[in-house]
């Protein structure tokens, strides 16, 4: 292979690289916008945290919670009320 050919290669590659990066950062960018228009229609005014799923979760598989049968629970921050 000539080393031109091989220039041409590596010069492919990284003009590849370089789209998928810019791809990457205008989806990041896109997420970040949602997230961010999401958040302002919750009328908690945050996002859930894990430790606060987590407590329903170990209050679900408890005895403590052997009285909850056929419920759904909406961790939601208010996002929609059934």
């Amino acid at each position: 292979m000539k080393r031109a050919q091989r220039l041409e290669m590596v010069q492919n590659v990284v003009e590849d690289q370089e789209r998928r990066r810019a791809e990457a950062l205008a989806a990041s960018e896109r997420r970040v916008s949602e997230g961010e228009a999401k958040l302002a229609e919750l009328p908690i005014g945050r996002f859930g945290r894990v430790d606060e799923v987590a407590l329903t979760v170990v209050l679900l598989a408890s005895d403590a919670g052997s009285y909850y049968v056929g419920a759904t629970m909406n961790m939601n921050g208010g996002d929609y009320m059934v």
